[in-house]
């Protein structure tokens, strides 16, 4: 497996793990607020960990098929993604 795969393998790890803490936090703020809008947090942080849990399965399953070209990019996108649930999460666990 390439080693950026394996990086990304890592990052979505992490990413996975960010999207359950931050359904942790939504669930917390649904029960007490009952807003549509925390609702919609969650789904969103659901289907967030499943997009990262299913990318990791892809990675184990058909990791050779992809080329160091696409897994540059993905490994990019990844990080990108991480970042963003970083600073959402920090934002999120300050309230």
């Amino acid at each position: 497996m390439d080693e950026f795969m394996m990086y990304t393998i890592y990052v979505e790890g992490f990413n996975a793990l960010l999207s359950v803490a931050l359904l942790y936090i939504y669930a917390q703020n649904y029960r007490a607020l009952k807003s549509s809008v925390g609702m919609g947090l969650m789904i969103f942080s659901f289907v967030l960990f499943l997009q990262n849990a299913g990318g990791i399965l892809l990675h184990f399953t058909s990791g050779e098929v992809y080329t160091t070209m696409v897994a540059t990019q993905v490994f990019a996108l990844k990080l990108i993604e991480g970042i963003a649930l970083i600073a959402l999460a920090y934002s999120a666990w300050k309230e």
